[in-house]
């Protein structure tokens, strides 16, 4: 029987070359085949959609909504969010969405921007939930 590990050191530097060379072309084939079959196959998964403030779903009662939920308004960041609610904190609550007016970085603008996605409850309605 044929000692096939003493053959291939033998085997000269250009045959040796000659076979890394084969070895990576193949894989790089097979690399670029899977990745075009992962593209163009289409996929039997449903497409899952997630709730957006565009879609007008969500109206946050401002004064109630954390700071984490009112950066998710359109034009509101975490910094204005905390402003607001520092601002309801220090000035008391807001009797109208109008209010924001008085929050630093809330100007006519922004206001109309997020106006469809907040409302303020009446202390009348939130006295008689929290019983």
């Amino acid at each position: 029987m044929a000692d096939f590990s003493q053959a291939h050191r033998d085997a000269s530097p250009l045959a040796q070359s000659r076979v890394q060379w084969t070895l990576v072309t193949g894989i790089s084939l097979a690399f670029v085949i899977l990745s075009f079959a992962l593209i163009t196959l289409p996929t039997n998964a449903p497409r899952v959609s997630f709730p957006s403030m565009t879609s007008r779903s969500i109206v946050l009662d401002l004064n109630i909504a954390k700071s984490h939920e009112l950066a998710l308004l359109p034009s509101i960041g975490p910094i204005l969010a905390e402003r607001i609610v520092e601002d309801r904190e220090h000035h008391g609550r807001f009797d109208s969405v109008d209010d924001l007016k008085r929050v630093p970085g809330i100007g006519p603008k922004k206001l109309v921007a997020i106006a469809d996605y907040c409302r303020v409850t009446p202390i009348d309605r939130i006295a008689l939930s929290r019983h």
